[in-house]
Parts: structure tokens; C-alpha cells; sequence
């Protein structure tokens, strides 16, 4: 609910009652709350000044892990100081994984329906898209087509196939599109970027 603005509106002006039902004893009504608040709180704020801890962090679905892991071991070869969850189980807190995500350079998605369908995925992704950060998207599941709330996250975004493309190659082509968008943001600081309203008539 909270990725729609007319609920996220009413949950940020309930948030008290959202607060009073945090004694809860059920844990999956633990955990959902955790995430609307760390939403209604976290949303807000865009840091433009940061020191990375690491430089990427590999954000992927544990039913994907053969080949996000194959793509870790190979971004570690290449000196990348790159993040990832250990295991499958939800051992950090939504406000602790914030941390991490703010602590990394590159937010690296690997896409499949199983990572789509996850709220715990979504809430990382939707973070780091919020937050301004470098992302990538690469398929990691053969024949994927993005669709959903993956299309506002990754439109004009360029992505790499690691299910199409030779191994070798995709490593290639994600080294380069890193080394694209750095130097480009050291062309154009973010803090720097003015917006711009596109009028809708002449």
C-alpha cells in the first residue's frame, strides 16, 4: 500500500496507530509493519553526499542464487568490495539493510519473477531507486521479461541478460555499463541536477 500515493498519504497521517499495534506477538504482522514504517520514515530523506563501504551490493531472490552467486564470486575476482545477503534467511532489519544499501555505490537487481514477487525485494529496490542510486538490472532467469513495478525502477535503465549471453561477455558488459555510470556522475554530480517541468502544451 505504501507504494501508492494515496495510501502511503493516509498511512503517514495513521502512523501512530500503525505504532500502537507493534506489541503484536504474530510475526509475519511484525514484520509487515516494520516495512510501512521503515517506508513512511525512510521515504522522505535523499542523501547526495556519500562514503561506500562497498562498492556494489548484489541484490537477488535465494531461488536464483546458482547464477547470482556465480555473478558474485566473479565481481570479487575483479576487486569489486561487493554486499550480498549470506543466506536466505531475513537476518537484518529492514532499518539495518537501509544502512547497507546507503553504504554501497552500485545497486546491481537481479531480475526474475520470484525477486518481483517478494515485498522484502520490492522495499530494497523501490529504496535504493529512491535514494538516487546507480542501478543496474540484469536477468537472471531465462526468457524473463520485466514488467510490473520493475518497469518504473529500471525505464531507461540499460540491463544485461546473463541468460543470453555468454558468461564472459555479460561480466564484460556489466565492467563497462559500472564504468559508464561512474564517470558520468563525475560529470554530472547529482546534487547538481536542477529539474525541469516539460510543458505539456505549446
Amino acid at each position: 500500500m505504501t507504494f501508492n500515493k494515496e495510501a502511503y498519504q493516509q498511512l503517514k497521517q495513521n502512523s501512530h496507530q500503525l505504532k500502537s499495534i507493534l506489541s503484536s506477538s504474530h510475526q509475519g504482522i511484525l514484520h509487515t509493519l516494520q516495512y510501512i514504517l521503515w517506508r513512511l520514515e525512510k521515504q522522505e530523506s535523499i542523501i547526495h553526499d556519500r562514503i561506500y563501504k562497498y562498492d556494489i551490493i548484489l541484490s537477488f531472490s535465494y531461488l536464483d542464487k546458482d547464477l547470482c552467486l556465480r555473478i558474485y564470486d566473479q565481481l570479487i575476482k575483479d576487486d569489486f568490495r561487493v554486499y550480498i545477503d549470506q543466506d536466505e534467511t531475513i537476518a537484518t532489519t529492514i532499518n539495518e539493510k537501509s544502512q547497507i544499501i546507503d553504504s554501497c555505490e552500485y545497486f546491481l537487481i537481479c531480475m526474475s519473477d520470484s525477486y518481483k514477487q517478494n515485498s522484502y525485494y520490492r522495499c530494497e529496490a523501490y529504496y535504493a531507486f529512491e535514494r538516487q542510486y546507480k542501478i543496474i538490472p540484469l536477468i537472471v532467469t531465462p526468457n524473463y521479461r520485466p514488467d510490473g513495478w520493475f518497469n518504473r525502477i529500471i525505464s531507461g535503465k540499460i540491463y544485461i541478460d546473463f541468460t543470453k549471453l555468454d558468461f564472459q561477455l555479460a561480466k564484460m558488459k556489466l565492467k563497462t555499463e559500472i564504468d559508464r555510470q561512474r564517470k558520468y556522475s563525475k560529470i554530472i554530480p547529482k546534487k547538481d541536477l536542477i529539474p525541469i517541468e516539460i510543458p505539456t502544451k505549446k
